[in-house]
């Protein structure tokens, strides 16, 4: 009888560990990234950063001057941090945010998931004037200062109003398109932005190099609409 029930327990604990191997620790990992590039001081949650240091999801992300980094995340998102810049990130699902409080950040989304019925999009991108809310798929934002605002759509769909719920645009580009949100006395007013043509070459050549790193090729002669 004894044997009988231990040899019960092993088979339990065997189907136990086999059901743990096939799905390892999704739950926890879910929304994880990896610092896959650093130069000059970046700061995670106040601590020094090294290459491969882990972000878990809520992480506080800071550069200082002459510093950047590039985190790609377990949906193989990717997000560059530019210099001076500071930023809360959560791309654990359903909901991801990424609440930008100075600075510039590039991003490529790809493998959003399918959009719930009680939301409008999975990912939100929020500054201090303006509020993203992400369909695809290359994107830039600037937060100058808490009163100014750039969002470049560089290819994608963006769904753009300032942080009072007005204004409401919704970009769609093949090609660099913005957005620039203004406080003033009056309150938070929006205009279009262009690059120059001098400009644009830099810029698709930084996108391109970004998604290059996620395996995302960005088709410029078309608005990249896909978020799963």
């Amino acid at each position: 009888m004894k044997f009988r029930i231990s040899l019960a327990v092993l088979g339990l604990f065997c189907i136990m560990f086999i059901a743990s191997s096939c799905n390892p620790r999704k739950q926890e990992n879910q929304g994880d990234g990896k610092i896959i590039s650093l130069s000059g001081d970046v700061f995670v949650d106040g601590q020094k950063a090294e290459q491969n240091s882990s972000v878990k999801p809520g992480a506080r992300i800071k550069t200082g001057s002459n510093s950047s980094c590039e985190i790609v995340f377990s949906d193989k998102s990717i997000i560059k941090f530019y210099e001076n810049s500071e930023a809360a990130v959560d791309l654990s699902s359903p909901s991801k945010s990424l609440n930008l409080f100075s600075g510039a950040v590039a991003s490529v989304v790809k493998h959003l998931g399918k959009i719930a019925a009680d939301r409008e999009y999975n990912y939100t991108v929020t500054t201090p004037t303006s509020v993203a809310g992400i369909r695809g798929t290359s994107f830039l934002v600037k937060a100058e200062d808490e009163n100014k605002t750039d969002i470049c759509v560089c290819n994608g769909v963006v769904d753009l109003k300032d942080s009072e719920g007005k204004n409401r645009n919704i970009v769609e580009a093949a090609h660099h398109k913005g957005l620039r949100f203004a406080r003033d006395e009056k309150g938070i007013h929006f205009s279009e932005i262009h690059l120059s043509e001098s400009e644009e070459p830099d810029h698709d050549e930084e996108m391109e190099r970004i998604a290059k790193k996620v395996n995302v090729r960005i088709d410029w002669t078309k608005a990249d609409k896909e978020s799963e």
